[in-house]
């Protein structure tokens, strides 16, 4: 009887070692986590043996910002449990089990927005850093593929909404490289598309959506060195999104920051199949304050993807009050519908009225050139300055339109301003008032010269 039980004890223990054995081969290897700093993001690699499946990720902490991410089953090999890191953006990196599966805390100097992605078979967390600089880099690598024969076109977009998500799919004529970044004040993330042209005007258009408010699409450069297509995203707060290319052009889909995120594996960060769509509503928001009516999605019978087809900004133009009458001369007052066609606009009137995006600005003795490009980039404007532009900028404007920041930073240094097409031109005021006055002068010359 004792030897019976001997037996079946032992039996019993083998196959206990054996089951986790068994257990041990199954769970991934997570051999080594890099963080690789690039010129407008930030990547965290993860390499491993098998394929990681992502079960969750979130931030669990506001200050300091500490981003969390759960891969399922897996176990770290020869890992550290806290890396020192001190980088540009990534401060340190922990590791913790958490049953089966393993826990990477991220330590931020700042929360960001975040994607997943695979790079050569390998998962890797892109953040998404905030550009503080009006310099605007581009990465050496893809300066070979900025061609006249690589010219890419933006053609559609159009948006699919799910509870908690809703996705932006752009039609492109080809592969365009891309550049990804973050601006704060208020919280949006950028993604241009490099070697792209635009055929449209800035167009704005309100979502109010998962984690986005409003998107916006332009055509940020001309040139120099290629035509860049620019998409701004407003969002409620920094958050993960998913960007994937498919084979007629970008699929970029964000998510509800109280959106459950579960069984996120590599499959699905590579192909990102596409939820079933949902009619939106989109209202065209150009030149509309923040405080606008929210658009509501009502779905409907055997939902079809919606084409947002951008309207001219012409198609929404307020009435303008009638302009004072002046007292002048007969000459003068024939010639002042060509007077206002070649007139600049110059700050120096009381009566301007401001439907730019509301923004909030705080600068210490800034340079005036520095502020002005970053007004401007939230335009979609190119700018030129005159030789004699200079000066600083003090300021704390909270919950003011763009264009009126910008009136108020020039008139500080006595600067004005003229906007040509996309063209937004910065000279000193008596500068332009000369200008000014040559064109009314060479106008009325012309007038005066003609057949009696």
């Amino acid at each position: 009887m004792k030897r019976k039980t001997f037996w079946l004890g032992l039996a019993i223990v083998t196959l206990i070692m054996v089951s986790g054995l068994v257990l041990q081969a199954a769970a991934t290897s997570l051999n080594k986590i890099e963080v690789v700093p690039g010129a407008l993001s930030t990547r965290v690699m993860m390499m491993a043996d098998k394929p990681l499946s992502v079960r969750q990720i979130a931030y669990i902490s506001e200050n300091p910002p500490v981003l969390a991410l759960e891969l399922s089953d897996v176990r770290p090999v020869e890992i550290p449990a806290l890396q020192s890191i001190e980088g540009r953006l990534v401060k340190d990196i922990q590791i913790e089990p958490a049953g089966e599966n393993l826990k990477i805390l991220l330590g931020l100097k700042e929360k960001v927005p975040y994607r997943l992605g695979l790079e050569q078979g390998k998962l890797f967390l892109e953040l998404n850093e905030f550009l503080k600089s009006a310099n605007y880099p581009i990465d050496p690598a893809v300066n070979s593929l900025l061609k006249q024969e690589n010219r890419v076109y933006f053609s559609e977009m159009k948006v699919e909404a799910n509870p908690g998500q809703v996705s932006f799919k752009i039609s492109l004529s080809g592969d365009a490289p891309l550049q990804s970044f973050a601006l704060d004040n208020p919280g949006r993330l950028v993604i241009d598309l490099l070697n792209t042209q635009y055929p449209r005007g800035n167009q704005s258009y309100q979502v109010g959506q998962a984690n986005v408010d409003k998107v916006r699409v332009a055509q940020f450069k001309q040139a120099d060195p290629c035509p860049i297509t620019r998409l701004v995203f407003d969002l409620k707060e920094p958050g993960w999104y998913a960007l994937d290319r498919s084979a007629d052009g970008l699929n970029i889909t964000f998510y509800s920051p109280d959106e459950a995120i579960a069984a996120v594996n590599q499959a699905s960060v590579k192909e990102n199949p596409a939820p079933p769509a949902v009619n939106t509503q989109m209202a065209n928001a150009l030149a509309i304050p923040a405080a606008t009516t929210e658009v509501k999605t009502e779905p409907q019978p055997a939902p079809e993807p919606v084409k947002i087809k951008p309207q001219p900004a012409e198609t929404k133009i307020e009435s303008a009050p009638e302009p004072r009458k002046l007292k002048s001369e007969p000459v003068q007052s024939q010639a002042q519908p060509q007077e206002e066609k070649f007139k600049p606009r110059i700050i120096q009137t009381s009566e301007e009225k401001y439907t730019g995006e509301v923004i909030s600005l705080k600068f210490k003795d800034a340079d005036i050139r520095d502020v002005v490009l970053f007004l401007a980039d939230l335009a979609g404007l190119n700018v030129i300055f005159d030789p004699e532009v200079r000066g600083t900028v003090s300021c704390n404007l909270q919950a003011v339109p763009w264009d009126q920041a910008l009136d108020v930073v020039l008139k500080q240094n006595k600067l004005g301003k003229t906007i040509e097409g996309n063209v937004l031109r910065i000279a000193p005021v008596d500068i332009l008032a000369r200008e000014d006055e040559n064109v009314r002068r060479i106008q009325e010359s012309k007038e005066l010269s003609g057949p009696v």
